[in-house]
């Protein structure tokens, strides 16, 4: 994704100054858009977010039951002073 950089930063080892472009990939792009380091050039559409994967539902009943982990305590231990 094509960006523009609005702060003077460093990016894949290379600085950046204030109006520079520079292509980033999608994940990259995103970031530094949220942190309001660049914005999307004009012409460049910013990446849909991708959506969740569909997981089955799966019913109470049919998940077998886990017992719960107790927390291990060691009695035999005492203070130093």
């Amino acid at each position: 994704m094509r960006l523009i950089a609005d702060k003077a930063f460093r990016y894949a080892g290379k600085p950046l100054a204030v109006g520079d472009d520079f292509e980033a990939n999608t994940r990259d792009g995103r970031v530094l858009v949220a942190l309001n380091r660049a914005h999307v050039a004009e012409g460049d559409e910013p990446a849909k977010p991708r959506k969740p994967a569909k997981t089955e539902k799966v019913d109470q009943a049919e998940k077998p039951a886990k017992p719960r982990k107790r927390t291990y305590k060691r009695r035999d231990m005492e203070a130093e002073d």
